[in-house]
């Protein structure tokens, strides 16, 4: 057990599914613990939905703005400066993602209607789904037209587009062909689960994670076999492969002590979904989480406004997680 300062206080969480907890730090700051360290970036508002950039030097994430929407940014770990990628504002965009090569950004901004109010038809102003930008000018590249999540796979010219549907509905999962615009479909989902899909993920080795009816099914991206499925045993809020596609880290849903305290633990995952290690707890509602492009941390985002925490995975508890499944699920 590691702890910075010796008035750091342990405080057991209750576990709903039963499990030991690795470690727990339920009324203390993330950085208290040995091995995690912050940043604060000079935003009112929190980040979601965190992608950290091929080069390590920056982050992309979605945060609100002051007119209740959504909005792209990209947070420059070297400077502490934050910029403005997309002046779309919706109330439920999803992503970003950065293109293998860090040039790009996909995202989903979904369609706006005018209301009949203003005198005129109802109409969608414009037709944008699924959307790609460049980040050094942050001007729309290419506007797909439909989609409800995307990610991009290792091949700089496929990615992975979600469709649409109610709730009930099967969707697609789509395999998609920038340069001729050719689509694939490689399996479904249901609607609602595709809307807040931000488990979808493909791994360097061509295996993609995607919301399923009962967790997370594991699909070969050039077949659309399934290899696997990743069961959590509570609710999931996020899911990210490693950058060697050997492992896979996710947060899980809430456990709370008897004062009410709430916190989102991390666990990792063997490639085939049929192993995970012990949940590690930090202490904090988890709102997004990726992986180091090196692969020797994980970032998180909290409620704290503007603030990311890092996770070394070669130090301190993050070391113990990694060890620890590692040994319990013979990953080397």
């Amino acid at each position: 057990m590691h702890a910075k300062a010796t008035h750091f206080i342990l405080s057991i969480c209750l576990w709903s599914a039963g499990w030991a907890l690795l470690l727990t730090g339920c009324k203390n700051g993330p950085d208290q613990l040995d091995g995690v360290r912050q940043m604060k970036f000079e935003l009112g508002y929190n980040l979601r939905e965190i992608a950290w950039s091929p080069n390590g030097h920056s982050l992309a994430a979605t945060v609100s703005s002051e007119r209740g929407g959504t909005q792209v940014v990209v947070l420059d770990l070297d400077t502490g400066k934050v910029r403005l990628v997309s002046g779309v504002v919706s109330e439920s965009s999803h992503g970003p993602e950065w293109s293998p090569d860090g040039q790009s950004l996909i995202f989903f901004v979904p369609s706006t209607r005018v209301s009949p109010l203003g005198g005129g038809p109802v109409e969608l102003v414009p037709p944008y789904n699924i959307v790609i930008v460049d980040v050094a000018t942050g001007k729309m590249v290419r506007n797909l037209g439909f989609g409800s999540y995307a990610t991009w796979t290792a091949d700089p010219n496929s990615i992975i587009i979600l469709g649409q549907g109610e709730c009930l509905e099967q969707v697609p999962i789509i395999k998609y062909e920038l340069d001729n615009n050719t689509t694939y479909e490689i399996g479904s989902t249901q609607g609602c689960i595709a809307e807040s899909a931000d488990t979808l993920d493909a791994s360097s080795q061509g295996i993609l994670i995607a919301p399923g009816q009962d967790g997370l099914q594991l699909l070969d991206i050039s077949s659309g076999s399934t290899i696997g499925t990743l069961i959590p045993p509570n609710g999931m809020r996020n899911s990210v492969w490693s950058p060697s596609g050997d492992m896979i880290a996710f947060t899980v849903g809430t456990s709370g002590s008897a004062d009410g305290y709430l916190s989102d633990p991390i666990l990792l995952a063997s490639s085939d979904g049929s192993c995970l290690s012990n949940p590690l707890d930090l202490g904090s509602r988890i709102l997004s989480i990726d992986w180091s492009p090196n692969g020797t941390e994980l970032i998180f985002a909290t409620r704290e406004p503007g603030r990311v925490y890092f996770l070394s995975l070669i130090n301190g508890v993050g070391k113990d997680l990694l060890d620890g499944f590692r040994q319990k699920c013979q990953v080397p």
